[in-house]
């Protein structure tokens, strides 16, 4: 598998340009349907280029000329803000192109053009503007196409040029840990005669980044090399890693409400931690369903944009509020001292991890927008691996967690085992 993907990433360019297509309504008197965004990309330095062209849904007889505006992302806030037939907007676009549709149901010849950047990356933003139509009293139907093209030839946005190198490099990276993972599980079985359930779940927050890192890379080098931006590979790998942070979070909680932790009381607590679980879990996945399935737009610039990355914000710090409530009350429970210094440790730890996407997403905000994607995943990807890796170490390990834990007693009839811990 690995071969295969390190073959994958290899593979030559599969087309020409980064691709954009929609359908929208021009020509009609309701100002806002006049002017409308059609695409973005993030050109690196040098000459970009990107071509355009539209075709009427209904055949007609006259073709419908538009305007192609090209905005650059200094000036795309005062954009937004005027209204979109002014003289204003006209005056803020960096470039513009005629493209105009076949009388019947072919498209229209391509309208080329280019962008030059000599000192940094910029963001440029495309509209397709009918404000000069000569009659505005109907609406014309049109599907439109949009190719973006680097001076270097590559079709990624300057944001996703890194990532597939970065994901390989997570794929390789878990794939490792999980091989390591599964052999000190093995090597824990030998010893206890059984795999605890804490362990199997962390095995499966693993597994599910894993298959999430694999389904993005694949989306990177089949749809995004091909000119496509969204996939159904894209939206599974934001569900499935988010799915991974869910089961890390609901085994951190399930912890401090006792499990394994308090003799005798095998479940406590359980019945509560699955249920609200399955709600954050089904929380989750609507946000980033509602932001797949959003699709591009202008202020999108990456997979938790807006509305639905400050709630899933909300989400952790109501989840690190539950943590720090459940811990405390498990310690007015217990006396044990090595219990109490563990949970002292373990709170730190814990409250640093449902701190960490919070702190990463809101100092993301500050960045460019072209920088704000790729620092997002790879900073949230560290915390997940980095998260596994310590709760691998506290559960596999005779460590303060197995000596104050239920995992140290026997899992087999007989009384203790003699585990020999990495």
């Amino acid at each position: 598998m690995l071969s295969g993907l390190v073959l994958l990433l290899c593979l030559p360019t599969l087309a020409w340009s980064r691709y954009e297509a929609g359908t929208l309504l021009v020509g009609t008197s309701y100002d806002e349907n006049s002017w409308q965004y059609v695409g973005k990309f993030g050109f690196g330095v040098g000459r970009g280029t990107y071509e355009a062209r539209i075709k009427n849904q209904i055949p007609s007889a006259s073709a419908t000329p538009l305007r192609l505006e090209v905005f650059l992302d200094e000036d795309w806030p005062r954009v937004k803000a005027l209204p979109k037939c002014s003289p204003e907007v006209r005056s803020l676009s960096r470039a513009h192109r005629q493209v105009t549709a076949d009388a019947g149901e072919e498209w229209g010849a391509w309208a080329e053009g280019s962008v030059k950047q000599s000192r940094r990356t910029h963001i440029w933003y495309f509209a397709l503007s009918g404000c000069d139509a000569p009659s505005r009293n109907f609406t014309q139907s049109v599907d439109f196409e949009i190719h973006y093209q680097q001076a270097d030839t590559s079709e990624l946005s300057y944001e996703l040029q890194l990532m597939p190198y970065a994901t390989l490099l997570a794929v390789v990276c878990l794939s490792a840990f999980l091989v390591h993972f599964a052999r000190r599980c093995r090597r824990f079985q030998e010893s206890a005669g059984n795999v605890h359930p804490v362990i199997l779940v962390l095995g499966s927050a693993v597994l599910l980044q894993w298959l999430a890192e694999v389904l993005h890379l694949l989306h990177l080098q089949i749809y995004e090399r091909r000119g496509f931006g969204e996939s159904t590979f894209e939206a599974s790998s934001s569900m499935l890693f988010m799915l991974s942070q869910v089961a890390s979070c609901s085994l951190l909680i399930a912890i401090a409400n006792g499990y394994t932790l308090l003799a005798g009381s095998k479940d406590i607590g359980m019945e509560s931690v699955k249920w609200i679980a399955v709600l954050v879990a089904l929380l989750h996945t609507v946000f980033v369903g509602h932001g797949t399935l959003q699709g591009d737009h202008a202020e999108k610039h990456h997979e938790n944009e807006g509305t639905v990355g400050w709630a899933i914000v909300f989400l952790r710090l109501l989840l690190l509020a539950w943590f720090a409530a459940s811990l405390m009350a498990l310690r007015k429970q217990s006396q044990s001292c090595k219990l109490q210094v563990f949970l002292g440790r373990f709170q730190l730890a814990g409250s640093a991890y449902f701190l960490a996407y919070p702190a990463i997403y809101a100092t993301v905000q500050v960045f460019a927008p072209y920088l704000q994607h790729p620092i997002l995943h790879i900073c949230t990807a560290t915390m997940q691996v980095c998260a596994a890796l310590w709760l691998s170490d506290l559960f596999l390990s005779r460590g303060a967690y197995f000596e104050a834990s239920t995992l140290s007693g026997s899992l087999l009839p007989g009384g203790r085992v003699s585990f020999k811990a990495d």
